[in-house]
Formats: structure tokens, C-alpha cells, sequence
């Protein structure tokens, strides 16, 4: 019967050991995730937010511009950092322009083979080239807008919590029993 106290004991103290709130982890993290000359918006110990472009990034630091002002923040100084996130504006560009280019070729065609005196005899290729070049640009704006109206922020970098619990078993001669402990 002592055998089987004991090795619960013996049990209970090697599982039992000390555990803590998941450490999301310092700066090393964010080294892989953002680089010189990235935009990120940085909520700052505090609450207060605010925009800046990084100059630099080391497992204890971050180095960022901001209103032209150069700072390094530590962990201690930063609560989250996100970094925009946005589809590369060549890609909208040349959706838009051929999305565009082609509504403004189907118009002119639509126009002149609908019997309109105004295409006579037939439309030439100088005038789709010239309607699917305006068009074309036109849609090439809109795409462009419509990638940066659509980027989204990503939080690349959590500030690790500060609350915590431990649970250690106590074992002595006089004492049986389990301490918990709390940090906020």
C-alpha cells in the first residue's frame, strides 16, 4: 500500500510540473515575416496605434520609421504588429485591361453590325484598337483600385500574455498537497 502512495506521488510530481501560458514568442519570430521597407501598423504598449515602415528587424529588436523618426522597440514597447497584405497591382492591371479592352471591342462591334449608318462600310482595326486601348486603360485603373480598396491587414506579431498559472505539488513529511499559483 506504501508502494502504490508513493509511486502516486512520484507520478503526480512528474506530470505535474510547472505550466505557464503558451509563450507566443519575442522578436525571432518576427525576423522570417517582415523586412526592410515593409508598411506595418504597430499598436504600442498602451493601446495607441500607429503606422510605420520597417528599417529593421533583429531577435531583440524593431527598428521602424515612423513620421520620420526612427525608433527601436522592444517587446516590452510593442502589443501587436500587423502588416498589409494586398494582391499585386500588375495582376488587377491586366485584368482590368482585359476585361476592359474586350467590353469596349464588344461595343464597337455591337454598335456597328446593329445597323447604324454611323460604321460605314465597317469598322476599321485601327478603331478596335483604339476603343480596346481606352476601354482597356479604363478597366486597368479600376483594377488597380479595386487590389488596393481589397488589401487586408495580417498580425504577424502577438505580444506574449501576461497572465500565467503554475501548479506544483508539495511533498513533505508533514505536508501533502498541491500549490496553484496565479500571475496577472
Amino acid at each position: 500500500m506504501l508502494v502504490l502512495r508513493s509511486g502516486g506521488w512520484i507520478l503526480l510530481l512528474c506530470v505535474a510540473a510547472p505550466a505557464a501560458a503558451q509563450d507566443v514568442g519575442p522578436f525571432r519570430q518576427l525576423v522570417g515575416l517582415v523586412e526592410p521597407g515593409d508598411g506595418v501598423r504597430v499598436t504600442f504598449n498602451g493601446g495607441r496605434e500607429g503606422t510605420a515602415r520597417v528599417a529593421g528587424v533583429t531577435p531583440e529588436t524593431l527598428s521602424v520609421i515612423t513620421r520620420g523618426r526612427h525608433l527601436d522597440l522592444g517587446e516590452e514597447d510593442v502589443w501587436f504588429v500587423h502588416r498589409r497584405v494586398s494582391d499585386p497591382t500588375r495582376n488587377g492591371a491586366w485584368i482590368g485591361f482585359a476585361a476592359g479592352a474586350t467590353s469596349g471591342m464588344w461595343y464597337l462591334y455591337g454598335f456597328c453590325f446593329s445597323g447604324s449608318d454611323s460604321c460605314t462600310p465597317h469598322p476599321r482595326v485601327r478603331d478596335f484598337a483604339l476603343i480596346g486601348g481606352f476601354f482597356g486603360a479604363v478597366g486597368a485603373w479600376i483594377g488597380v483600385g479595386v487590389d488596393h480598396l481589397i488589401a487586408r491587414d495580417e498580425e504577424v506579431w502577438p505580444r506574449p500574455p501576461a497572465a500565467a498559472w503554475s501548479l506544483t505539488p508539495l511533498l513533505a513529511p508533514e505536508r501533502r498537497g498541491v500549490a496553484v499559483s496565479l500571475i496577472f
